[in-house]
Formats: structure tokens, sequence, C-alpha cells
């Protein structure tokens, strides 16, 4: 990792998981830190984990989906540090539950597009997993809720990277 020591990042969704994480990673590596989330008491708590670290911490609550405060947020962050060398934007929300458990409105909740990352020629591949791509893309179709369909061929390359050492 490059020397962090004297720097300054922001990072969202610090209040828990991954940001937490990040944010005592950083501390540990002499960065200071400017934290968010919507969870006061979860960006305590991640403060509290990272007072043993000589940082300049400083903590805002935040929700990322308002664009006004999240752009007030990054004028306080310059404001209190003097710079952001580093931005995390960790924030998010989730949601567990097949497709079929989740509603509607429990997708429009989360997002407003849905990038969906599907199989090369889904609708005609005789891979097994195609019949769950279909599904998820027809379900996408009938939710009216925007998307677009990223075309991977990943799934490809992983099932035919192995048939030449196979074959052998």
């Amino acid at each position: 990792m490059q020397n962090l020591s004297g720097k300054v990042a922001a990072v969202t969704g610090a209040g828990s998981g991954i940001g937490r994480a990040l944010a005592i990673n950083l501390a540990q590596n002499g960065c200071n830190v400017a934290l968010s989330d919507v969870n006061e008491a979860g960006l305590a708590e991640t403060v509290e984990m990272m007072k043993q670290y000589p940082v300049k911490i400083t903590t805002q609550k935040l929700d990322v989906s308002d664009k006004d405060a999240f752009y007030a947020w990054a004028d306080q962050v310059v404001a209190d540090h003097g710079k952001a060398n580093l931005v995390f934007n960790n924030a998010g929300v989730a949601l567990a539950g097949t497709v079929g458990d989740l509603s509607i409105e429990d997708y429009k909740w989360i997002i407003e597009l849905i990038a969906y990352t599907s199989i090369l020629h889904a609708d005609t591949s005789p891979l097994g997993l195609a019949e769950e791509h279909r599904a998820t893309e027809a379900m996408l179709s009938e939710s009216g809720i925007p998307f677009v369909l990223l075309r991977n061929g990943w799934y490809s390359e992983n099932y035919t990277a192995g048939i030449p050492a196979a074959l052998q």
C-alpha cells in the first residue's frame, strides 16, 4: 500500500461493515478520515474503535441519496481537513431474499436503474444457468424499473476455459 500518512480520505458508509473496516485500516496507516453514514450510532462505534490512532477523524450523518447533503458534506470535508486525497463512496443498502420474495417496491427502494450482468445469448444459451438469467431478464422487463443488460462472456469463458486441458 502506498504511504497514506498525512493524507485525507472521505468514506461513506463508515458506520458498519466494509466502510468501518476501511476507515479503521486507513487510520492504522496514518490517514486522516472524514466519515459519514446515516447511522450515527454506528459512526460513533467506528470512531471509538479508531481513537487509538493519531489521526484526525470527523463525522457527519449523511444520506448519500440526498445530492445537496452529499455536496455539503464534501465542502465540509475540505473545510475540516483542507483537502480530500481519497474518496470511497461505499454507502449502500441491501435487501435479502429471492427474486420471487422481493416486491417491485423493494427493488425501487434500492435503486433507480438496474445494471444487470447477464450471460451472452441468454435466450438461446445451453448453459444451465441461462434459465435463471432468462427469468431475471423477464422480471426486469415486467418491473417497470429502468434497466440495462450488460452481456458478459465471463460465464462462457469460465465454462470453456478448462476444455483444452480436459481433452488432453
